[in-house]
């Protein structure tokens, strides 16, 4: 059974590696990681969608930005962040 403060757990977890990666892609690619087995266990979980779509476009990997951000928004359609990372892309949206 999934437990929440695991969820909550890998999400902290991607997201300090993304603070600390320095754009470094290695460190980028394990935040990315654990934003992934975050979204696996609570696919709707907003904050982690969006810190996933920004690792996404760290890395540079506009397909699965468009993907995760635009997801954010069919949940949040007032969600700034992702919409923002979506504007950050070539062509913007």
């Amino acid at each position: 059974e999934v437990s929440p403060e695991d969820t909550e757990l890998l999400y902290a977890v991607s997201r300090s590696l993304k603070s600390a990666s320095g754009g470094k892609k290695s460190v980028l690619l394990r935040a990315a990681e654990f934003g992934e087995r975050c979204s696996l266990r609570s696919p709707d979980m907003i904050k982690n969608l969006v810190n996933l779509a920004d690792i996404q476009r760290l890395l540079g990997n506009s397909d699965r930005v468009r993907e995760l951000a635009s997801r954010a928004l069919e949940l949040n359609p007032s969600e700034e962040k992702a919409r923002k990372i979506l504007e950050s892309l070539p062509g913007g949206r």
